[in-house]
């Protein structure tokens, strides 16, 4: 097996993939440090599907020398802005996040940023594991027991309350930056008691900022929708000057693409033409006969505008 395909098995288990366009980051090369839908909640919205193993038990899932000999393939990392931890679960399930963390910062140089649901903050040793990173990117979608039930489908030990004093001990340690997301999904978090709630709550943990998201991709559940552009306008006025409702990506440079990247990229998040359009710098013609064939062999396959993978696991 050549040093490519060598490379190309290891990406099936999940490791280095991208980089991948964020709105909030620019290009992410990000590194999957948990296997497939291993996670801590089961979101409704959650674009890779519906949580298969929720867990609240973490691991070293992956020795640090298996990214390590993936990262040297993306030496100089061209067209990267960040190295973005994160996983398709929850990646401070991830036993050792400190260690991996210096080894990632000493080999890339790249700012190192995670991203979490927050659910295991609330444990003293996840929150000193993390405090190297340059950037921590927590969620809180809901503050009230019954709305955190609703939307984030929880393991049964995780309570809300435990989450935000975690997030709170974050903030008094970490001296980075945290931008905490709240993602909408209509009907479930946009009543008005909530928000106040969520408000309240922000104010007590003090983020550098506040990201309003809302429901973009294909979710893992059905009759699962955004709320409208309005909405979140008006809760960014209402939480004050340090919320922002997340825009479109802009792109920063042309990312290098063939068949198997495109499919990496697709596999770790669902991925509109437009948006593959602007990142690649491909035009639609070379575009559609290469997602083609990725739908032919079975690989990945097209839900509303966007294209999605279809394999049942990553990693072991």
């Amino acid at each position: 097996m050549g040093k490519s395909d060598d490379m190309r098995k290891r990406n099936m288990e999940g490791k280095i993939f991208g980089p991948v366009p964020s709105r909030r980051l620019g290009n992410s090369l990000g590194v999957d440090i948990i296997p497939y839908k291993t996670c801590t909640f089961d979101c409704v919205y959650c674009e890779l599907g519906k949580t298969t193993c929720r867990s609240v038990s973490r691991k070293n899932f992956y020795p640090a020398s298996c990214f390590m000999k993936e990262l040297e393939e993306y030496v100089p990392f061209k067209n990267v802005d960040c190295l973005t931890v994160t996983g398709s679960g929850e990646p401070t399930l991830y036993k050792g996040l400190d260690t991996l963390c210096k080894t990632l910062k000493d080999k890339t140089g790249l700012p190192l940023v995670l991203l979490t649901n927050a659910s295991l903050l609330g444990r003293p040793e996840v929150v000193k594991e993390i405090l190297l990173f340059d950037s921590i990117l927590p969620s809180l979608d809901a503050v009230t027991p019954e709305v955190f039930r609703k939307i984030n489908r929880p393991h049964p030990s995780l309570k809300i309350e435990n989450i935000i004093r975690g997030l709170k001990r974050l903030r008094e340690r970490f001296r980075g930056k945290i931008f905490l997301e709240v993602l909408f999904v209509k009907g479930f978090n946009d009543r008005e008691s909530e928000l106040k709630a969520l408000k309240n709550a922000i104010e007590y943990i003090a983020p550098d900022r506040v990201d309003l998201n809302t429901v973009v991709r294909p979710p893992a559940e059905k009759k699962i929708f955004p709320v409208p552009e309005r909405y979140l306008d008006e809760v960014r006025s209402y939480m004050g000057d340090y919320a922002r409702v997340i825009g479109t990506y802009c792109r920063k440079k042309i990312i290098e693409m063939n068949g198997n990247s495109l499919k990496e990229l697709i596999k770790h998040r669902p991925m509109s033409m437009g948006e593959l359009k602007n990142l690649t710098g491909k035009d639609k013609p070379w575009l559609e006969t290469a997602l083609q064939e990725l739908v032919k062999s079975g690989q990945i396959k097209k839900n509303r505008d966007f294209y999605v993978w279809t394999g049942d696991s990553c990693g072991p």
